[in-house]
């Protein structure tokens, strides 16, 4: 499934997943021998949606599980049609629903879970700053992951400005100045108004260090500003696939090229999660007796799980107790890139939550 705000879906996901499943039956044999079967729907761009999705999955036989590409809508209404019956594996939460869904593991952790570790690392990394500032839009979804990043700040001795912004500003000018005002600047923003953010920091000059959750690096370059992605610092809840150093990420692309997805899919970090959820997803039911696998089965698997999950952090924890503020955040792990222009990315912090 995918979904997004209007005028931005992923298919991507839903081609990565078909590239995965031929991959999971020709090399890995399916669970336990026997072919795993991709079940799709679309949730594009409403929430009613969600609801026929829910309503599809309950429908078809043998549905053992359901993996999200990236939902930003209609997740609501799925899960209250599925009222918890089947086990949903979200890799990284774009949509607060997933907090407070029945049966659902957010794999890669939540919109406020992936931002544990983004005070201690900008404590670590910039040990003279005193104050943060941090711009978002005045939006339920937006809300949460900004206060997440403002309490991890204070705790680690940040003074922090909170600056929302309305969801329809076409100038963000003013609160691009209130921003550039602190030593750091976190441009909290999303799909649609990241490349607005951007553009009002390079009109004002801004040359403070700028963090934020991964959102904006989804968006083509040509969306910004000089036709590039801003050099700002991402804290990555999943793998950085433009990172092939990373021996997870090396072996991932041989892999879903290898099964036929093609490069310009390969590189969008909504086929990355889609491939680390499937693989994870098949582990466990290879895990389950045959003749026990069904959707119970599969969420009481998941509950004890704690490991890897390809291109993800090396351990998750689906027992419901790693965050108590969203028991349904698997991982409060964090990595931090910064990008340096023309496609390059620099690790500047490894997997850490502290």
């Amino acid at each position: 499934m995918q979904g997004g705000p209007p005028s931005q879906t992923f298919p991507e996901a839903t081609r990565a997943a078909q590239a995965t499943v031929k991959y999971i039956n020709s090399t890995l044999g399916g669970v336990h021998g026997h072919p795993v079967q991709l079940a799709t729907c679309f949730i594009a761009t409403s929430e009613a949606q969600g609801t026929t999705c829910g309503q599809q999955m309950l429908n078809t036989k043998g549905v053992e599980a359901i993996v999200e590409g990236i939902d930003a809508i209609g997740n609501a209404s799925m899960y209250s049609v599925l009222n918890g019956s089947i086990a949903t594996m979200v890799g990284v939460s774009a949509d607060p629903a997933d907090d407070t869904g029945k049966n659902v593991f957010e794999l890669e952790g939540s919109g406020t879970s992936a931002t544990v570790a983004f005070g201690p690392f900008m404590r670590k990394q910039f040990p003279s700053a005193k104050t943060v500032a941090i711009a978002y839009q005045n939006l339920p979804g937006a809300v949460p992951i900004s206060q997440a990043i403002q309490k991890s700040a204070q705790a680690n001795g940040f003074t922090v400005t909170m600056l929302p912004y309305s969801s329809t500003a076409t100038d963000l000018t003013g609160t691009a100045t209130q921003l550039e005002s602190a030593d750091i600047m976190v441009p909290d923003c999303g799909f649609v108004d990241c490349p607005l953010m951007a553009k009002s920091l390079k009109s004002i000059g801004a040359a403070k260090p700028a963090i934020s959750v991964p959102l904006w690096t989804d968006l083509p370059g040509k969306a910004y500003p000089g036709g590039d992605l801003p050099q700002w610092i991402a804290g990555e809840a999943t793998a950085n696939l433009a990172d092939q150093t990373d021996p997870g990420v090396a072996a991932y692309f041989k892999t879903i090229e290898g099964a036929g997805l093609s490069p310009a899919d390969a590189i969008s970090p909504f086929s990355g999660v889609a491939f680390g959820s499937l693989l994870l997803a098949v582990k466990l039911m290879n895990q389950i007796p045959f003749s026990s696998l069904n959707p119970a089965a599969v969420t009481a698997a998941l509950k004890a799980y704690k490991g890897p999950i390809p291109l993800g952090p090396t351990t998750i924890d689906c027992s419901g107790s790693l965050y108590p503020a969203d028991k349904n955040a698997c991982s409060d792990y964090d990595q931090f890139y910064q990008y340096k222009g023309q496609g390059q990315w620099k690790l500047l912090e490894g997997w850490s939550n502290s």
